[in-house]
């Protein structure tokens, strides 16, 4: 009599293990990228309260004082701080809140359109727009 030989593992069994070794190579790939994120997490930079006004010191010379213009509601229980944090970001200048009787003059509008507005009264030029869509104007 011949001995048949016994199969180790069934077609079915072969299957079941695949399967959990790429669930596992998977489950290796996704901590992985998790930890990569929370390091690549670490590198971002705190941005400083008032970062959106910062690149007006490079057009402001030796100001002492500029005025800051408009058009949003300053009120206590609707003012979002830009003021303040345009102040905070510019120290030691002085920010005048709506007072266009200044050489410079930072405009906080809501929409373009209002900013138009704002200086067509003023009849100052832009000096520099920067990409939060704050305005630095100046009189001559």
């Amino acid at each position: 009599m011949t001995k048949r030989p016994q199969k180790i593992l069934t077609s079915w069994q072969l299957c079941l293990l695949l399967a959990l070794l790429i669930l596992a190579h998977n489950l290796i790939i996704l901590k992985t990228m998790y930890l990569q994120s929370l390091i690549d997490l670490r590198r971002i930079k705190f941005l400083e309260p008032g970062h959106e006004h910062l690149d007006f010191k490079d057009f402001l010379g030796g100001a002492k004082e500029i005025g800051f213009l408009t058009d949003k509601d300053m009120s206590a229980e609707k003012n979002d701080g830009q003021f303040l944090k345009a102040q905070y970001a510019l120290a030691p200048l002085l920010l005048d809140l709506n007072n266009p009787n200044h050489e410079f003059l930072i405009i906080d509008p809501t929409s373009i359109f209002s900013a138009l507005e704002i200086n067509q009264d003023l009849k100052a030029d832009f000096v520099h727009v920067n990409g939060f869509n704050k305005i630095l104007a100046q009189r001559k």
